[in-house]
């Protein structure tokens, strides 16, 4: 049995096809009814015969470029696998087609600007001058130990964290780990992805393997965040994220405006003294 939890839901992007040596299609798709304005999407592709990692490509829709962040998505200086990054703007279920081509103008594409990405012994930085800062832990403790929007903190790292309760009633959790392993899995002025994993041995437990993935977008001041359990011994009840933010507090005249992360919740506020829930069951 896997578990897997994501907090925010993207688009569609499906299986890229190659339509001559030169050329990999996309086909984009909004899939839940909602307007996508400039909204990130991205996907990983294979080219057909191995080429230069740092081989200049370009996306393309209907013949224009599209501004993109394109990283090889394996070692060697050769390679098939890349991953594409862009923006795409899509009415309720709506479907676009785009091309990825080998770039033979690459002067004329503009120089893409973000994310600075920096390692410290403290952990990882992440910051969208002028505004954006987000900081991970070596092994993640608190998911993000801070996330600041200019000098204001928002994030409460002592009481966020990821856990497993499991059906002996106990409680396992996972971030903070001493043995918790984080890396980068990819870095660019986009998008950028880091990883965190932790096996059964490291938790106490028989074979329960955990994988969190963060993604960071520069146009978007959420995390996205994938986390995977595998299970097979069926050991898990239920997979707990306890989150505080530090926010001002709510007025009549000025309510609290937030957003679950989900698809069939998406905009509430809060005014002095009001509560909201959100309750989600397995398929």
């Amino acid at each position: 049995m896997t578990f897997r939890l994501l907090f925010v839901i993207m688009l569609s992007c499906l299986a890229p096809q190659m339509t001559r040596a030169s050329e990999v299609t996309i086909v984009v798709s909004e899939t839940v009814g909602l307007a996508r304005n400039n909204f990130p999407a991205g996907i990983a592709f294979n080219w057909e015969t191995p080429i230069k990692r740092n081989s200049p490509l370009k996306l393309l829709y209907d013949g224009e470029r599209v501004p993109a962040q394109f990283v090889a998505a394996e070692e060697g200086e050769s390679v098939r696998r890349f991953e594409v990054d862009f923006r795409v703007s899509l009415k309720p279920y709506e479907s676009k087609e785009l091309e990825v081509q080998l770039d033979t103008t690459p002067e004329d594409s503009a120089a893409l600007t973000g994310f600075l990405l920096k390692r410290t012994e403290a952990g990882l930085k992440l910051t969208n001058v002028p505004h954006l800062a987000w900081e991970l832990a070596p092994h993640l403790s608190g998911i993000l130990n801070s996330f600041k929007f200019g000098e204001f903190e928002f994030w409460d790292a002592a009481e966020s964290s990821l856990a497993l309760q499991l059906s002996n009633g106990k409680q396992l959790k996972i971030t903070g780990h001493p043995k918790g392993d984080l890396r980068v899995l990819k870095e660019g002025p986009w998008v950028t992805k880091v990883n965190y994993s932790l096996n059964a041995v490291d938790l106490g437990v028989s074979n329960v393997h955990n994988n969190v993935t963060m993604s960071f977008d520069v146009s978007r001041s959420w995390v996205q965040v994938d986390w995977q359990v595998y299970d097979p011994g069926r050991e898990v009840k239920s997979m707990v994220a306890p989150m505080k933010l530090q926010l001002a507090k709510p007025t009549s005249d000025n309510p609290i405006l937030f957003d679950f992360g989900t698809t069939t919740h998406i905009y509430s506020r809060l005014r002095a003294g009001q509560v909201a829930e959100l309750r989600g069951n397995w398929f």
